[in-house]
């Protein structure tokens, strides 16, 4: 299997197979992830592809679900993700579900009938960083896009066929704002109706590699006094 480096699965769906047909990620300017931030975003070479898939064949031939890696492979185009899907179904045509990862932009650039014929050709379920639903928040996060984006592009799923996994992270609009960020994000995760959500509320010692706060003051007394609101994970 050509693996380019750490491997990050969905939570939902078993740990294999897991077929990597992108590296890195697009936008990886969110300020609070370093999953990729030292991995420029490229499509695998098709005959890496390819190749994986007869191996992943000749372990798993009856299959019936597979991750698609990495950060965000629906980045690539209808015309780049037809082929893949084409030997995905060749070589496993047992598999039900076709999953991976997604943002918003993503969505937004696909058109109707792109998300239709990726409907028909097996890409049934994304997984989607959700993350709040105020727009503020999402601005402070450096997320890329907002929450009404979200919304218009999540109906745009629901409309052809296509679920999706929110995921949600709680906690990170600071002391205060509680009440207010849970109403909106619920309100707006009630109307795009995701199959499941999932949660990582950033709430006290969290490490991964290095953990500082970040906030809009210099100390970040101002906006997060309890010092364990938002960690954001760096590499030094």
């Amino acid at each position: 299997m050509h693996y380019t480096g750490t491997v990050y699965r969905t939570p939902y769906w078993s740990t294999f197979p897991l077929l990597q047909i992108t590296q890195g990620c697009t936008h990886n300017k969110c300020k609070f992830c370093t999953m990729y931030r030292d991995v420029p975003f490229k499509m695998q070479p098709m005959e890496w592809i390819e190749q994986d898939l007869q191996e992943i064949a000749s372990i798993a031939p009856d299959a019936r679900t597979i991750q698609l890696l990495s950060a965000n492979p629906l980045a690539l185009t209808y015309d780049k993700l037809a082929p893949i899907l084409e030997m995905i179904n060749r070589y496993l045509p047992n598999v039900a579900v076709i999953t991976m990862y997604a943002r918003t932009d993503n969505i937004a650039h696909k058109s109707d009938e792109d998300l239709k014929r990726l409907k028909e050709a097996g890409v049934n379920d994304l997984y989607i960083g959700v993350e709040y639903g105020l727009n503020d928040v999402l601005a402070d996060l450096n997320k890329g896009y907002s929450a009404d984006e979200t919304r218009e592009q999540c109906l745009r799923l629901n409309a052809v066929g296509i679920s999706h996994c929110d995921l949600m992270m709680p906690g990170t609009a600071g002391k205060g704002r509680g009440l207010e960020t849970a109403k909106a994000t619920a309100a707006i995760e009630n109307e795009i109706k995701p199959r499941d959500l999932l949660t990582q509320a950033f709430l006290g010692a969290f490490s991964f590699q290095r953990l500082f706060l970040l906030s809009a003051s210099s100390d970040g007394r101002e906006k997060y006094p309890n010092g364990v609101h938002f960690p954001v994970l760096w590499r030094s």
